[in-house]
């Protein structure tokens, strides 16, 4: 098949600094709500000015509990991926793949990287999922990766608008080797990699001594250069025609490896054995490439590495966004936290003014001033004065100003009300003896305020799906074997031969839906309390089934069990002692059938 290819090596520094160009903006700005997240939230002009005027700079961080409460509440409801059969395609299969997305995401501790990503959106409004193929546990098939990635080292197209990239051209993730790996990875390039030189960055990295060991000191890349490199990785696409077979009977759709005469040839084969394809030509449709590149040094290009999967395996996550701007939870808290920190600072200089407020003494008196300034406010600390000259006397203060009083707890309203974290979300407006359903309804109207951020998760986890199911579906790093032992450990019985499955898996169309972790436990304490609401409401729900139902109770078995003993003994049918059986004298009579 014809392919009209293009050749971007002169492309790859305009792309790197165009997409860098793109998000300075963000980037100012991601790095300026990183640091308020992690209390650096005083500008160094401001604290010197207040160290010089002997005043206090005090952080009094009201952001992080927020930010930490949203991303604890995502934690306690993670969300597991489910696959349904859309068309062509059987629901053992889709049920299949499900335990295989299971079995990737467990490899690979997927839900604590997907919780650093969604902490990433939160702070710095993006966060990335980077998915792929790798062979350091499986050298012969490989193994599909999940990893989180610093949003500062991704620089997608800026000219995609979507909220998945998939318009995106191209994207560039950066990590860092050392030059001994980097040798042992690529050893045609060990020479090269001696004298390759990178351009300096304000990254800070700690230089590591001679015995291996990471000495205190730090440096900038011109220094550490000689033992880290940044390395460039360019996901990018090429676009083509291509022509696709349709087999209308079964459903199956597969791209032609043939064309021209070759393919009507063919088809007629095909025909006289009863097998009919219909031709679909010329669908336009990108191929993944990547380019491997640190300095001005190409390590590696490679044209479709992860197999038929055409995305970009780079999945965002943005926690407010449109088109044109991004931003996280923190950056409309900076204000109100600059102004808490600035008021609560000053209150604390009034007070310390109040203990030390100065001495009035007249003109000619003879006092030491340096004697009274130093110790005129220690306790205990007896000052003296010239005998026959005016006694000095204390200043006495004005008291605290009730509006600085005031307008901290106007400040702290502001955070919670801007932020839409509530006192109802974070539990401080609960009384006792309330119903635990009130309090959840009243949480779940707070919780509409930040359902953005949830919501935009959601998609991203349902994108993460589809990627996954796509890359099982054609970059084939299962064998048999191991579809066998792991559909065996989930107790599922195969019903049609190993074989016949895994080629199934690449036939008909599958599609990704999320939903709430059934073992999360918080999922399993609220469906607790409503069963146990419900029972307190008259419905008749089975004891054994409330308690079955308590997330974590010790000795769960026991007390089951002891439930089912005294159910049996109370049950006349079972032989109970003194019970009379149904339809004998003395038996409770049955209500006449009408």
């Amino acid at each position: 098949m014809a392919k009209e290819k293009e050749d971007p090596k002169d492309e790859f520094d305009e792309w790197y600094n165009y997409a860098k160009d793109g998000e300075q903006d963000w980037r100012t700005q991601a790095e300026e709500d990183k640091d308020f997240y992690w209390s650096k939230q005083w500008d160094a002009s401001d604290i010197a000015k207040l160290k010089k005027e002997k005043r206090p700079a005090n952080t009094y961080n009201e952001i992080k509990p927020i930010v930490n409460f949203i991303s604890g509440s995502e934690r306690q409801n993670r969300i597991d991926i489910k696959v349904f059969n859309r068309t062509g395609g059987n629901n053992q299969i889709a049920e299949i793949l499900t335990i295989l997305i299971k079995d990737i995401e467990d490899q690979a501790r997927a839900p604590f990287e997907y919780s650093r990503v969604f902490l990433d959106g939160l702070i710095r409004g993006k966060g990335y999922v980077g998915l792929n193929k790798e062979y350091d546990q499986d050298v012969i098939n490989g193994n599909i990766t999940i990893r989180r990635f610093n949003p500062f080292n991704v620089h997608f197209d800026p000219a995609s608008e979507k909220y998945d990239k998939s318009d995106a051209e191209f994207c560039f993730t950066e990590s860092w080797f050392t030059r001994k790996k980097l040798a042992l990875l690529y050893p045609d390039k060990e020479e090269v990699l001696k004298v390759v030189s990178v351009q300096p960055t304000e990254r800070k990295l700690l230089i590591p001594a001679s015995t291996g060991d990471y000495e205190g000191t730090r440096a900038s890349l011109t220094d550490i250069d000689r033992y880290k490199l940044l390395v460039k990785n360019c996901w990018y696409k090429k676009w083509e025609k291509i022509v696709f077979l349709f087999n209308e009977e079964t459903g199956e759709l597969k791209q032609s490896d043939v064309e021209g005469n070759d393919l009507n040839q063919w088809l007629e084969v095909q025909a006289r054995n009863g097998i009919n394809w219909r031709v679909i030509p010329d669908i336009v449709q990108p191929v993944l490439n990547l380019k491997i590149k640190v300095g001005n040094v190409v390590l590696e290009e490679m044209e479709e590495p992860l197999g038929n999967v055409n995305k970009i395996p780079i999945i965002p996550y943005f926690a407010y966004w449109d088109e044109e701007e991004c931003q996280g939870v923190i950056t409309d808290l900076k204000d109100p936290q600059r102004e808490i920190n600035k008021r609560n600072s000053q209150f604390l200089h009034i007070l310390n003014t109040l203990a030390h407020a100065g001495w009035l003494s007249e003109e000619g008196a003879q006092v030491d001033p340096a004697k009274y300034e130093k110790f005129g406010s220690t306790p205990g600390v007896n000052l003296q004065y010239v005998k026959g000259t005016t006694k000095p006397e204390r200043i006495e203060p004005a008291g605290v100003s009730q509006g600085h009083i005031l307008a901290e707890k106007i400040g702290e309203d502001k955070i919670r009300k801007i932020s839409g974290v509530n006192p109802d979300l974070l539990g401080e407006m609960a009384t006792r003896g309330e119903p635990g359903i009130v309090l959840q309804l009243r949480q779940r109207q707070g919780n509409i305020v930040i359902e953005q951020l949830y919501d935009n998760w959601r998609n991203t986890r349902i994108l993460i799906g589809e990627l996954l199911l796509d890359m099982i579906q054609k970059a084939q790093t299962y064998s048999e074997e191991e579809i066998k032992n792991i559909v065996g450990r989930e107790k599922i019985e195969i019903q049609d031969d190993i074989g016949r499955i895994m080629n199934d898996m690449t036939v008909g169309r599958y599609e990704v839906k999320v939903d709430l972790s059934a073992t999360s436990p918080t999922i399993r304490l609220a469906n607790f309390n409503t069963l146990v609401e419900a029972a307190k409401a008259g419905i008749p729900i089975p004891m054994d089934v409330i308690i079955e139902a308590f997330p974590d109770l010790p000795d769960k078995e026991k007390i089951m069990e002891r439930i089912k003993q005294q159910e049996g003994g109370a049950t006349p049918s079972e032989g109970t002692p003194g019970a009379v059986p149904e339809g004998m004298p003395g038996a409770p009579q049955s209500p006449p059938r009408l």
